[in-house]
């Protein structure tokens, strides 16, 4: 499906622009341009992997533009279920209310097995902004695995989202595992840049992923919920390496590792707030840590990280 306009469907109630239900292998959806799908769970494109023992696999979503939908509760362009071996790629969606791109696993409405999830895939190139929840307290990802496993989040753009990029897992027993989120960049989102981990004890977890290369660029938009620049919540056995992180002012936190995110490796990072090294603030296992060497001590992590200026150059999504 390559080159439609599609919309102006506007009194939804659980439809997509272009939606895939069942299995399949080789599909591909190319430079669509998807916008004004109104309602509700008004959505872009979704891909349900529903049936067991076959997935829908080999996917390609490439290039589509989406804009101006009301995804809420659902996402703008999802995979969920038994999917496979995809790619999406170079695609922009902004002004939607809710999730940007999503792509999901451990929901046993979808398929009635939990264990089969989105995976073995990779999230390049797209241009992610503008996408904000409009219920509960508005924790609406630019990009969100969830659940998933195997997948590549690489060279995004993501900016002024209610969190940037999010590794989670919602579901009771899942695990999102061997993610690798590199060389994106986070900019001026309203609640927190780089976050992972399950949000809570009783939900998932992310294990044996890696964090690296990426920019988080005061992502503190948000007047009274400030998260950090990286947020960790449950998850262990992880990789943060070689990322930027940078916060206007000494009230937002840098990072935060939150109860049930201590065991994972931060190294070779670059940290850096114009309120100074002394001054630099964050949170470990909620209490407030002020100042990075302070936030060295406590963690018994950064080992090879700096704090200090940067010049960054930030790219134009619009």
């Amino acid at each position: 499906i390559e080159g439609l306009e599609l919309r102006d469907n506007l009194h939804v109630n659980d439809g997509s622009g272009i939606r895939v239900e069942g299995h399949g292998s080789h599909l591909e959806f190319r430079n669509n341009r998807i916008h004004e799908i109104r309602g509700k769970d008004a959505m872009g494109i979704t891909v349900y992997g529903t049936d067991k023992a076959r997935p829908v696999d080999y996917i390609v979503i490439d290039g589509n533009h989406i804009y101006n939908c009301d995804p809420a509760k659902s996402e703008a362009l999802v995979l969920n279920g038994n999917v496979s071996h995809f790619e999406i790629t170079n695609n922009v969606v902004h002004d939607v209310n809710n999730i940007g791109i999503d792509m999901i696993g451990g929901e046993v409405s979808t398929t009635g097995d939990g264990t089969k999830v989105a995976r073995n895939g990779v999230c390049r190139g797209n241009k992610v902004y503008r996408c904000r929840s409009n219920y509960e307290d508005g924790y609406a990802a630019g990009i969100y695995v969830d659940g998933g496993h195997d997948i590549v989040v690489e060279d995004n753009i993501v900016t002024q989202c209610d969190l940037g990029i999010e590794i989670g897992a919602e579901n009771k027993g899942t695990v999102a595992f061997n993610i690798a989120v590199r060389n994106n960049v986070i900019f001026h989102n309203d609640k927190a840049g780089l976050i992972f981990g399950g949000y809570e004890k009783s939900t998932g977890r992310v294990q044996l992923s890696t964090f690296s290369g990426n920019l988080c660029y005061q992502n503190n938009r948000h007047k009274e919920d400030h998260n950090g620049e990286l947020w960790i919540q449950w998850a262990s056995d992880n990789e943060v390496k070689n990322n930027t992180f940078i916060v206007n002012g000494s009230e937002s936190p840098l990072a935060q590792i939150s109860v049930g995110g201590e065991g994972n490796t931060l190294s070779d990072n670059h940290y850096y707030t114009d309120a100074g090294a002394d001054d630099a603030f964050f949170l470990y296992k909620n209490h407030d840590v002020n100042g990075f060497a302070a936030w060295k001590t406590a963690t018994k992590q950064e080992s090879g990280s700096v704090f200090g200026p940067k010049e960054v150059k930030l790219p134009s999504v619009e």
